[in-house]
């Protein structure tokens, strides 16, 4: 996966004395050029053209790729016949690292061509042990826009940059191609299909189906290669003379069509017509193909005689979204308008030929006022949902945050949240592997000015690790570019601490087993740098990926049922499993009160690695438009059979039996109070039994109408809703509380003061701490202090953070209450809330439990939990 790095222009200062080499004069002209010579992919009259002469000792393009591990493009050319000297004479490249010079494309001239590499170009290559080298060996200059490794691994597919075009025009005009296929085991290279430029997409690529899977070129089953198309055609006067002539007419307006290309017979196949604009594009697992225009779409089957088109969204104004596939050619996505944030499943039907099959889930975000920037797929197999809001950071400034919810299984409250610049507005390089979630954040020194650090921080709630947040004299990185292949993240950058680029590896697995720093880091110079500035434009890894072995016997480990969850099932299997014969052994049904069977439950399955989630549809056969989730208060069952094999074909039945293949669960109540299972596990602070309530308000009078004051209360809340503990007085002159509530506006907890009375001076007081975890435990105290009341609060989170805050009013001599209120916010309170450990104490320090655990405790009906109403202190 690539990760980009989260600001616009993603500019590094490089101290390399600005180089003459290379690029050459203005020989070209091209329609719809800037005043810099260049020209946009929207720009000119819808034609453009240029020409040039060329004598005949011409020696095709050649690279070579001996010894790369990593292909880096760089926004700047450089001379490849200046680095190849550099190289010759540094020696060691750790004696006397090569200083390479960057320059701006100028456009290409005629060449006299000897082969010796002395053009210009941006793709060089990195070796294992982080040693730079040239790639290209040719005398024309070569602007790439990015290159890819085919899924076999046999082949790199190296893609000029088209909204350049008149940068490598000389290359063009003599090859009649823009996109050369290079065989890694000899370095030969044929062109994959003359006359098409691959076009690198609009911005909004990155925004949409932003895990560094997918590039602009992809590839199906069948080895075909699928890109967005600009087309050009090369025209030759007087051809094999010495007065040759070349001229190329490029296709300037327009959108670009979606194509896909035969490999090996260089056939190609429209796949969008020229009046759709393609933002975006996903071949999937099983050779369906997901693009949206002005709407997401999906061709179940590329591999058809006819190609069908199924639209998967609604074209509305400025409709965007987020999608990401599974390993068995599901698509999940969101769009931004789509109403509670729901979450759609699609993939072809096995019913209807050229037809799809849907799901929609619901997916209550932590903040109600946020809104969903993506989609993100786990190594873990989980799938995650990105938000963004802005609040203010602890140095006082309003900041973008990037936060991070898990969606399936579902997880209420928040994973993470980073803060990100706003430059970096559709670019967030976040990803999630091994159960961490890995991020790039800018920090700031007052001595040494900006810098990045590669945050790493784990799922289960755990302090984040920060990887280059030290020792500034001597490494101060501005990371550019990084993928994740395997256990291992490959990224490049620059350290402006010793003025030399660097490349560098991360051990996610030795890092998440908690090894040392310097068996899971390993960091690199790569060549001397200065003055001059340089952006990463793409990296392509050549290493092999991850193999899929299993060892031992299959076993399916877990099953996991949050109670919340009514549309979906999470199975975990130790092996890779053979996805068809496990989904054909596979069952869902509906039991009744003694366990006996009632109907089978629709199933669409998302596999991802090791991990299948179950998307229900009850619906299914009644006609509805629409999925329904499992019913509420119903028993279920899943089964497996012993036939489900794993890649190996070793059946699941060798190691479990029936029963251990067999689960059985009970969906909640939809709507009141209930009494769970509160483990420590789960809750961070509770045991035994609590209450959770489903989508409705609940109001606790905890303390009522009292006049001895020296309480204290001790309670344990959710943190994923809207909650208020508050002190409530009365008098004929004005009546005012003390607020304490945890608004789910921005995920921290908010301390108010407030009136009724608006024109009251003492109206509005703030507070924001910060908050980490899904609950926190309240211990609250009431005294009485020199004529005022005094209300103090310490709160305590599930890092054991804890955060104390008072509040005083003057004593009017009233009655008081305590009032704990959870108000259905329509997001996540649909899902729950719980209380639980209430405990008071007077000023004699008598106790009063409420039943700790609600172990025997009978449920009331409304809106109020019946036998708290007005508590009683009693003697213990």
């Amino acid at each position: 996966m690539v990760f980009y790095k989260n600001k616009t222009a993603s500019l590094v200062i490089l101290s390399l004395l600005l180089s003459a080499c290379g690029g050459g004069g203005g020989g070209d002209s091209s329609a719809g050029g800037g005043s810099d010579g260049g020209g946009g992919s929207d720009s000119g009259s819808g034609s453009g053209s240029d020409s040039g002469t060329q004598t005949s000792n011409y020696t095709q393009i050649a690279f070579d790729l001996r010894n790369a591990s990593t292909l880096v493009t760089t926004e700047k050319a450089f001379s490849q016949s200046q680095l190849r000297a550099e190289l010759s004479s540094g020696g060691n490249k750790y004696e006397s690292l090569p200083s390479v010079q960057f320059h701006e494309f100028v456009g290409a001239t005629d060449k006299q061509t000897h082969s010796t590499g002395s053009g210009s170009t941006n793709l060089f290559s990195l070796g294992a042990d982080g040693a730079l080298s040239p790639v290209v060996t040719s005398d024309f200059d070569a602007n790439f826009s990015f290159t890819v490794k085919s899924p076999d691994g046999k082949h790199v597919y190296a893609a000029l940059d088209w909204s350049n075009y008149y940068t490598s025009s000389s290359l063009v005009r003599e090859e009649n191609c823009a996109i050369f296929k290079i065989t890694i085991a000899d370095n030969s290279v044929s062109c994959l299909v003359e006359g098409l430029f691959a076009e690198a997409p609009w911005g909004t690529w990155w925004k949409e189906v932003n895990d560094g899977r997918y590039k602009p070129i992809q590839f199906d089953s069948q080895n075909n290669v699928y890109f967005l198309s600009r087309g050009f055609t090369v025209t030759t006067l007087n051809p094999g003379t010495d007065i040759e002539f070349k001229s190329i007419d490029y296709s300037l307006l327009g959108n670009s069509t979606l194509v896909r290309v035969d490999s090996e017979t260089g056939k190609v196949v429209s796949m969008t017509s020229d009046a759709d604009r393609v933002n975006s594009f996903v071949v999937t697992a099983a050779d369906a193909l997901v693009y949206r225009t002005d709407t997401l779409n999906m061709i179940p089957n590329v591999m058809a005689t006819s190609l069908s088109t199924v639209t998967l969204t609604e074209g509305t104004y400025w409709t965007d979204g987020y999608y990401a596939t599974d390993d068995n050619g599901t698509v999940i996505y969101r769009d931004n308008l789509t109403a509670n944030d729901d979450i759609s499943i699609a993939r072809a039907s096995d019913d209807f030929e050229g037809g799809i099959e849907k799901r929609t889930i619901k997916s209550y975000r932590p903040d109600s006022l946020s809104w969903s920037n993506r989609v993100i797929v786990g190594d873990d197999g989980y799938i995650y949902s990105m938000y963004a809001t802005y609040e203010d950071d602890s140095e006082g400034d309003f900041s973008r945050y990037e936060k991070m919810q898990r969606i399936l299984p579902y997880a209420a409250g928040e994973v993470l949240a980073v803060k990100i610049p706003d430059l970096g507005y559709w670019k967030t390089p976040l990803h999630v592997s091994k159960g961490n979630a890995y991020y790039v954040e800018e920090q700031t020194h007052p001595a040494y000015g900006q810098y990045d650090i590669v945050g790493v921080q784990p799922l289960s709630g755990e302090s984040a690790t920060l990887l280059f947040g030290d020792a500034l004299s001597d490494v101060r990185l501005d990371i550019e570019t990084w993928k994740l292949s395997g256990d291992t993240i490959y990224f490049t950058g620059l350290n402006n601490a010793k003025s030399t680029m660097v490349s560098g590896t991360i051990d996610v697995k030795a890092l998440a087993e908690g090894r040392p720093q310097s068996e899971y880091l390993v960091l690199g110079d790569t060549a001397s740098v200065s003055e001059d500035v340089l952006e990463i434009r793409d990296l392509e890894l050549l290493v092999s990926e991850e193999d899929r072995v299993n060892v031992g016997a299959p076993e399916i480990t877990h099953h996991i049922q949050p109670q919340e969850e009514v549309y979906a099932s999470t199975i975990e299997f130790n092996h890779w499993m053979d996805i068809d014969s496990v989904s054909a052994n596979m069952s869902v049904t509906e039991r009744d009160q003694f366990g006996g069977y009632v109907e089978d439950v629709d199933v669409m399955p998302i596999w991802l690695g090791k991990v299948v989630h179950l998307i229900y549809d009850t619906a299914s056969g009644s006609g509805s438009s629409s999925n329904q989730p499992l019913k509420f208060g119903t028993d279920y069952q899943i089964s497996f059979g012993g036939d489900g094999r794993n890649l190996e074909g070793v059946p699941l039945s060798v190691s479990q039996s029936d029963s251990e293949r067999t689960f059985d669960w009970s969906t909640r109540i939809e709507k009141g109070l209930t009494i769970v299972d509160a483990e420590a596990d789960n809750y961070g602070f509770t045991t035994g039994k609590a209450i959770n309530v489903f989508g409705t308000n609940v109001k606790i009078p905890l303390i009522d109408r009292e006049r001895e004051f020296d309480h204290k209360l001790s309670l344990v809340s959710a943190l994923n809703e809207n909650w208020e503990l508050a002190f409530h007085t009365t008098s004929s002159e004005w009546k005012g509380y003390i607020k304490y509530d945890y608004l789910a506006i921005t995920g921290s907890l908010h301390i108010l003061k407030h009136s009724d009375n608006i024109s009251d001076d003492r109206d509005w007081l703030f507070e924001d701490p910060k908050v980490i975890g899904s609950v926190v435990k309240m211990d609250a105290e009431l005294v009485e202090n020199n004529g005022k009341i005094v209300f103090s609060l310490k709160i305590t989170d599930e890092a054991g953070d804890t955060y104390d805050v008072s509040r005083e009013i003057d004593h009017l001599d009233e009655d008081y209450s305590l009032t704990y209120t959870f108000d259905d916010n329509g997001f996540g309170a649909e899902y729950r809330s719980i209380l639980d450990n209430i405990l008071l104490t007077n000023s004699d320090g008598t106790t009063t439990y409420i039943d700790e655990n609600f172990d025997n405790y009978e449920l009331g009906s409304g809106d109020y939990i019946g036998g708290i109403g007005v508590v009683e202190l009693v003697d213990d």
